[in-house]
């Protein structure tokens, strides 16, 4: 899903939609974003939603691994907006994504593919 929705995009300047697969749906912009001092090109994940009886299932940590791969692959940093909690938030952290206030990106340069 996510692939496709890239390729479909690459060359916009700007690109959001909600992408649904199975029990997730997860809403994702391709844009360009200031992080780290430099205007770069960035996959956002703005909003996570997971039916109720598939939460802690690993349906998020699978998408969010193929989007890491992805964005490696597109040499683009991966953008996690808006993280509330702090058990999400720790688990951000733990994949090595930087935090700024309440969101999280992640660096194709400094940090190579998370298994």
């Amino acid at each position: 899903m996510l692939e496709q929705w890239i390729t479909r995009h690459r060359a916009s300047s700007k690109a959001r939609e909600w992408l649904e697969e199975g029990p997730l749906r997860v809403y994702v912009r391709w844009t360009t974003r200031l992080l780290g001092g430099q205007l770069v090109r960035s996959l956002d994940l703005a909003t996570f939603d997971v039916d109720e009886d598939q939460q802690g299932q690993g349906v998020c940590t699978r998408f969010v691994q193929r989007a890491e791969e992805l964005a490696d692959r597109e040499q683009c940093y991966l953008y996690v907006e808006s993280v509330l909690s702090d058990r999400f938030a720790k688990w951000w952290q733990g994949r090595g994504y930087i935090q700024v206030q309440d969101c999280f990106y992640r660096d194709p340069k400094k940090i190579g593919p998370v298994s």
